[in-house]
């Protein structure tokens, strides 16, 4: 980049920047109304439609694309690309039931955005691992009790390079811990605004979303668990790589289960 030009992005992003907290402050009003009287109707008008105004006042426009599996009635686990710090906006802006995000415990503390996060019941994640695997699944359960669906980013890091990398394992366990489905988010097009490592934000720019079916984990055994976090992958790099809408029952035909013998235990093909 010439320097001219990344002196005036430069500029554009500090804007950008002061713009986007400032908006997200006005959000903290609804949101903590909501907190203090737990009106749970109150989260996707008034708290998460305005968060997923943010990337549009960069200019960015979202081009959405629902599966008929999708079902906004239903609580489940979004599992969604990891890009940028737009990432959580642009959930807010497609996602049509209240959710909560999971995030590292130190990010809510972070003035502004950290305090969203904790109104809106975001679950911290603790650094080691032992105490990750005690908190984690009560709060996926006690979140989808009070009809609180999970965002997740099952890459657990922000891509360096646009390309999707290898889902986690653990984000499928936990959703069938807590009983519920998961629903692939898919983003393409938010790496070319904003980037892992640099604070500078491009303005404009399409970004083409599309969400998942709800995939169920219920009876799953530990092989088609892990064969519903590679298809929930795939689908997901379709779209975001290839740019090609998923068509969930290719990646995802749900394995066969073993047929019960007249003698007593199911017998394996």
């Amino acid at each position: 980049m010439r320097p001219l030009s990344r002196i005036a992005l430069s500029a554009y992003s500090v804007w950008f920047w002061a713009l986007g907290f400032a908006w997200m402050t006005l959000v903290l009003v609804p949101a903590t109304i909501a907190r203090v009287f737990g009106w749970l109707w109150m989260r996707v008008p008034f708290v998460q439609r305005p968060m997923g105004l943010t990337p549009r006042l960069n200019g960015t426009r979202f081009r959405i694309t629902y599966d008929p599996g999708y079902d906004p009635t239903r609580v489940c686990v979004y599992a969604q690309n990891h890009v940028n710090l737009f990432d959580a906006h642009t959930a807010c802006a497609v996602i049509r039931n209240p959710f909560c995000g999971m995030m590292n415990a130190w990010q809510m503390r972070v003035p502004i955005y950290g305090w969203l996060m904790w109104l809106t019941d975001g679950i911290p994640v603790p650094p080691r691992p032992l105490e990750r695997a005690r908190k984690l699944p009560a709060a996926f359960r006690e979140r989808a009790a009070r009809g609180i669906s999970v965002l997740t980013f099952p890459e657990a890091h922000r891509t360096t390079d646009g390309r999707v990398h290898a889902f986690k394992r653990g984000v499928t366990q936990l959703a069938k811990d807590a009983g519920l489905p998961i629903v692939p988010i898919a983003v393409r097009g938010m790496f070319e605004i904003m980037q892992k490592g640099s604070p500078l934000v491009r303005p404009g720019g399409i970004v083409h979303v599309w969400v998942g079916p709800h995939l169920e984990t219920e009876g799953l055994d530990k092989r088609q668990m892990q064969a519903l976090t590679r298809a929930i992958e795939a689908m997901v790099r379709t779209f975001v790589e290839d740019g090609v809408v998923p068509n969930p029952a290719d990646d995802w035909p749900p394995p066969p289960r073993p047929a019960a013998s007249a003698d007593g235990p199911p017998v394996r093909g």
